[in-house]
């Protein structure tokens, strides 16, 4: 399926556009190029803005009380990633190159019972593994 995009006039798969319920076909009006453009510049233009709130008390209570929501929500995800922690700490476990090749990698548990076996991959490709599972349910 095709759309245009109402900013670059470009005519791209559906899948070029971030979905939204706001729209009948269920796809914002602009494709992803378009709005992270927008984004970064909006957010050049504000810098200083984010920048001040995220030094508020206000921003660091809100962000702690949205981790302990998450912990209490997802215990056995908490103890997982803290085993995978203490395990690098002492030597245990050490991280590999993602198979795109990419050094810098991060932790993935395709199984939270079983906290040390994880699949060592890119932030991209540790994106992609969730979306992909987001997308599947």
């Amino acid at each position: 399926m095709k759309k245009v995009c109402r900013t670059c006039e470009r005519e791209l798969n559906i899948t070029s556009f971030h979905f939204t319920k706001k729209s009948k076909d269920g796809h914002e009006h602009h494709c992803k190029d378009c709005r992270r453009t927008k984004s970064q510049a909006y957010y050049k233009k504000n810098a200083e803005k984010y920048h001040a709130y995220r030094r508020t008390d206000a921003y660091k209570k809100s962000t702690a009380r949205a981790a302990r929501a998450h912990r209490e929500k997802h215990p056995e995800r908490d103890s997982a990633w803290n085993a995978v922690t203490v395990a690098i700490r002492k030597g245990d476990l050490v991280s590999r190159p993602c198979a795109c090749g990419e050094e810098e990698t991060q932790a993935h548990h395709p199984d939270y019972s079983k906290p040390l076996e994880v699949m060592w991959v890119c932030r991209r490709c540790h994106h992609n593994i969730h979306m992909r599972e987001r997308m599947a349910t």
